[in-house]
C-alpha cells in the first residue's frame, strides 16, 4: 500500500493504492531492493503512468463532481426558493389553521351544546316515558325487548332483567294471541297495525303496532304502543245506549218529536210521526213536508215561521194543521229549538215537537165559560169576602163579596198588598206576617180580628187563611175567605160589658155588707140573685153563640155546600170530554183548587158546629175530632171512653164538654209544643169526667188563672166559666216542663137516656 499526495490539494487528499502481491515458493515477499535500476525505473514509470492515469481520472471526477456540485448547488437555490415559497405557504397554511382552530373551536362548542340539548332531550324522553300512562314496548328487529314504559309492566309482568328476551317468552294480560304475529307482519310490510283488545281485568286498550325508524331512516325493530280507552269504550257504550234510550223514549211520548240540520233537511221521526200520517220516514227538507201533509192555507205562515227563525236563530214556534193517513186535518202546535255548535256558536240542527192542540182549541171556549161560571158563583156568594194571595201577599183574586164588605173594588186591589185591610196597629204588631207564617207551616190560619174598610172604618171579620199548593206541592199562594161578624161582636162586647158591670154591682154590694152583720143575709140573698143573674147571661150568651154558629154552619153547609158541590159536578163532567192538553191540566188545578175549597168550608162548617153532635151523640163526635184534629195539627191523639156507650147525655152537657174538649186542644195547638195528646171520658159516681193530658212545655195554674196575666188566658177561664154553668169544676195541674192535665167534672143531672 502506497499514499501518494495529489494535485495542488495533496494536503487535503491521499491517494492510497493497494497492489496484490503473488506468493512465492518461499513465501517472502519481494522488496525495491532486490529489484535493479532499469525494473525499478520501469516499475516507476509505470506507476507516474498510473498515477497520471488516475490523476487525469480524478480531475474529470473532480471536474464532474464540480459541475454536479454547480448543478447542486443550483438546484439547492432553487429549492431554497421552494422553502422560501413553502414558507410562505406554511405561513398561510398556519394562518389558515388558525383559522380552522377557531372553527373547530366554535364548532366544539356548538357541538357541547348540542350534547347538552341531546341530554336534556335525552332526559325529557326518559322522564315522557317514565311518566306517560301510555304502555310502550321497544323492540329489536329480533322482537327482542329493548326498553319499555312503567305502565307495560302490568300488562306484560315485566322486570328489569327482562331486557333482551324474546316477546314470544313474556306472558302478557291481554286477549290477544296475534300479538307476535303482528309484530312480525310489521316488520314485512312497514305498516302500522291498530286493534282493541280487551285484558283479563275488563279493561280495553288500543294497541298500536309500528315500524321503529332510525335517524337515517333504517328500519330497527317494531314499537308496540298500548292507549287505554276503557272510558271510552264505556263513554261509546253509554252514548249508544243513550241514543237507544233516547229513541225509545221519543217513540214512546204521544207528540210527533223530529230533527232537521240547519238548512231544513229532515234527519229523524219518530214513530208517532208514521202513526199519524201513515208516511214512512225519508230524507226530505222542510218545505217538501210542509206542501204534502200540512194545510193549504197555513204552508206560507209556517214556511215564513221557519225562515225567520233560522235567520234570527231564536225558537221557531207556529199552529198549523197536518193531514193524518184517514185525510182529516187535525191542529199542531209546532215547537223547535236550535242547537248550536259550542266551538263556533252556528246553528247545526233543529229539535223540534209537533203537539196535537185540536181538542185543546175546543176546550178553551169550554174552559172560558167554566171560568165565568165560577166567577159567577163566587161572585154571588155576597156575604163572604173571597180573596187570592200570591207568595208575596199581593192581591190576585177579589170577589164581589170582598168589594161588598171591605169597599175596595177589584181594580183597586189587584196587584197590592193584602195588608191593607189590616188595621194600623196589628201591621205595627206584624199580624198580617204571623198569620202567614201560620198558614205556611200549619196549612191555615184562622182569621178572627178587626179590620178596616176603605172608608176607614171598621168591622170585625170572622174567617180563615189557607195555603194553597200547585201539583208539585210547591206553594202557589193563599185564599182568605172572611164573614162581616161585626154585629156578633158588638153583642159578644155587650155580654161582657154587662158581666163587667154586674160584678162590679156584686163588689160594691160585698163591700157593703163588710159594714153591717145585719145585712149580710141579704147581701148574700143579693149576691146569689146576681151570681144566677151572671150565669143566666153566661147561658144565654152560650146559647147565642151556639145558635150563631149552628146557623153559620147551616149556612155554609147548605148554600155554599150546594154551590161548590153544583160547580165540581160541572166541572167533571167537563173534566170527562177533555183528552189532555194544557186545558185539560188548567181544569184538573181547577177542580183541585175548587176541591181543596170544598173541604175547608166543611171543615170551618164543622168547626162551628158539628152536625154529629145533634145526631150521634157526644161519643162518636168527639172521636172523630179528636182524630182529625191530631191529623191536622200534626200531633199523636187519642180518644177512651168509658160508661157512656149507649147513653146520650143532655144536650147542654155535651155541648159543653164538646167545647171544652176542643179549646183545650186548640190551646194544646198553639201554646204547648206537645208531641202527644191523651182523652178520657167516663162516667162515674154521677158524674160525667173529662181528663185532657198533653206532653207539652206546661205552665204555672196560679198565675194563668190568677196573676197579672190572667187576661191573657181567657180560654182557661172560658173552659172554667163552662163547667160551671153546669155545676162542674175545672182543675188544672201542670209545671213548666212537665205537661197539663185538665180535670173536668160536671154532674149527670138527669136528662140523661140510653142511645
Amino acid at each position: 500500500m502506497r499514499c501518494d499526495g495529489t494535485g495542488e490539494n495533496a494536503s487535503a487528499y491521499l491517494l492510497v493504492q493497494f497492489e496484490e502481491l503473488a506468493d512465492d515458493a518461499g513465501g517472502a515477499t519481494p522488496s525495491l531492493a532486490d529489484e535493479t535500476p532499469e525494473d525499478l525505473a520501469r516499475l516507476l514509470e509505470e506507476q507516474i503512468a498510473r498515477l497520471q492515469m488516475q490523476l487525469r481520472g480524478t480531475v474529470n471526477q473532480y471536474e464532474a463532481t464540480v459541475e454536479e456540485l454547480k448543478a447542486s448547488n443550483e438546484e439547492q437555490q432553487s429549492v431554497n426558493e421552494e422553502l422560501r415559497s413553502t414558507t410562505e405557504e406554511l405561513e398561510t397554511s398556519k394562518e389558515e389553521l388558525q383559522s380552522v382552530n377557531e372553527e373547530l373551536s366554535t364548532l366544539n362548542q356548538e357541538l357541547k351544546n348540542r350534547l347538552d340539548e341531546l341530554s336534556a332531550a335525552n332526559a325529557d324522553l326518559q322522564n315522557l316515558l317514565v311518566s306517560t300512562d301510555i304502555g310502550m314496548l321497544f323492540l329489536g328487529r329480533d322482537l327482542r325487548i329493548k326498553r319499555y314504559t312503567p305502565p307495560t309492566e302490568s300488562l306484560f309482568n315485566l322486570i328489569a332483567s327482562d331486557v333482551g328476551r324474546p316477546l314470544q317468552h313474556v306472558t302478557h294480560k291481554m286477549e290477544y294471541p296475534d300479538l307476535a304475529r303482528d309484530a312480525e307482519s310489521v316488520l314485512k310490510r312497514l305498516t302500522m297495525v291498530e286493534r282493541e283488545v280487551p285484558d283479563t281485568d275488563g279493561r280495553w286498550f288500543l294497541a298500536r303496532i309500528r315500524p321503529y325508524r332510525t335517524l337515517e331512516d333504517q328500519i330497527d325493530g317494531v314499537v308496540l304502543s298500548f292507549l287505554d280507552i276503557t272510558e271510552r269504550r264505556q263513554a261509546e257504550n253509554a252514548l249508544r245506549e243513550s241514543e237507544a234510550r233516547f229513541r225509545r223514549m221519543a217513540d214512546s211520548v204521544p207528540q210527533i218529536i223530529w230533527i232537521t240540520d240547519r238548512e231544513g233537511r229532515i234527519e229523524f221521526f219518530n214513530r208517532q210521526w208514521t202513526a199519524y200520517t201513515g208516511k214512512a220516514y225519508e230524507p226530505v227538507t222542510a218545505g217538501e213536508i210542509a206542501s204534502t201533509v200540512v194545510h193549504p192555507d197555513d204552508v206560507a205562515l209556517t214556511m215564513e215561521r221557519f225562515d225567520e227563525a233560522r235567520r234570527n236563530g231564536k225558537t221557531f214556534l207556529v199552529e198549523h194543521r197536518i193531514r193524518s193517513a184517514a185525510g182529516d186535518y187535525r191542529w199542531f202546535l209546532v215547537r223547535a229549538e236550535p242547537y248550536r255548535d259550542p266551538a263556533t256558536g252556528q246553528i247545526v240542527q233543529w229539535f223540534g215537537v209537533s203537539t196535537d192542540i185540536h181538542d185543546r182549541r175546543i176546550a178553551e171556549e169550554a174552559l172560558r165559560q167554566s171560568e165565568e161560571r165560577f166567577r159567577l158563583m163566587v161572585e154571588g156568594a155576597q156575604d163572604y169576602a173571597m180573596f187570592m194571595l200570591d207568595p208575596q201577599n199581593r192581591v190576585i183574586f177579589w170577589s164581589k163579596g170582598a168589594e161588598r164588605i171591605f169597599g175596595w173594588t177589584e181594580a183597586e186591589m189587584l196587584g197590592r198588598s193584602g195588608e191593607i185591610i189590616f188595621t194600623p196597629e196589628d201591621r205595627e204588631r206584624g199580624e198580617p206576617e204571623k198569620e202567614i207564617r201560620t198558614a205556611l207551616k200549619e196549612g191555615r190560619a184562622q182569621d178572627k180580628r178587626w179590620h178596616v174598610r176603605k172608608d176607614g172604618s171598621r168591622l170585625w171579620a170572622d174567617g180563615i187563611n189557607m195555603r194553597l199548593n200547585d201539583e208539585p206541592g210547591g206553594l202557589r199562594g193563599f185564599a182568605k175567605i172572611a164573614r162581616d161578624a161585626t154585629l156578633e161582636r158588638r153583642q159578644e162586647e155587650d155580654l161582657m160589658e154587662a158581666k163587667r158591670e154586674l160584678e162590679a154591682r156584686v163588689a160594691e154590694r160585698t163591700a157593703s155588707l163588710s159594714e153591717a152583720l145585719v145585712a149580710r143575709e141579704t147581701a148574700l140573698a143579693q149576691r146569689q140573685i146576681a151570681e144566677e143573674a151572671q150565669a143566666r147571661l153566661l147561658r144565654q150568651l152560650v146559647t147565642a153563640q151556639e145558635e150563631e154558629r149552628t146557623r153559620i154552619s147551616r149556612e155554609l153547609h147548605d148554600r155554599m155546600g150546594q154551590l161548590l158541590t153544583g160547580w165540581l159536578l160541572e166541572l167533571k163532567a167537563l173534566q170527562g170530554s177533555l183528552a189532555g192538553g194544557e186545558a185539560a191540566e188548567r181544569l184538573e188545578r181547577l177542580l183541585h183548587r175548587a176541591s181543596e175549597l170544598g173541604r175547608e168550608i166543611h171543615t170551618l162548617a164543622w168547626e162551628l158546629r158539628p152536625p154529629a153532635l145533634d145526631d150521634l151523640g157526644l161519643l162518636t163526635t168527639l172521636a172523630n175530632f179528636v182524630q182529625e184534629w191530631g191529623r191536622q195539627a200534626g200531633i199523636g191523639a187519642d180518644f177512651h171512653s168509658s160508661g157512656l156507650e149507649s147513653m146520650r147525655l143532655p144536650n147542654e152537657i155535651e155541648t159543653t164538654l164538646y167545647r171544652i174538649t176542643q179549646e183545650a186542644l186548640n190551646n194544646v195547638a198553639r201554646h204547648s209544643g206537645a208531641s202527644r195528646v191523651s182523652i178520657l171520658l167516663e162516667r162515674r159516681d154521677g158524674h160525667i169526667d173529662l181528663i185532657v193530658e198533653d206532653n207539652g212545655s206546661g205552665f204555672d195554674p196560679d198565675e194563668a188563672l190568677y196573676g197579672p196575666a190572667a187576661g191573657h188566658h181567657l180560654g182557661l177561664r172560658g173552659m172554667r166559666e163552662r163547667a160551671a154553668l153546669l155545676g162542674g169544676t175545672l182543675e188544672v195541674e201542670s209545671e213548666p216542663g212537665l205537661g197539663t192535665t185538665l180535670f173536668i167534672r160536671v154532674p149527670m143531672g138527669g136528662g140523661a137516656s140510653d142511645a
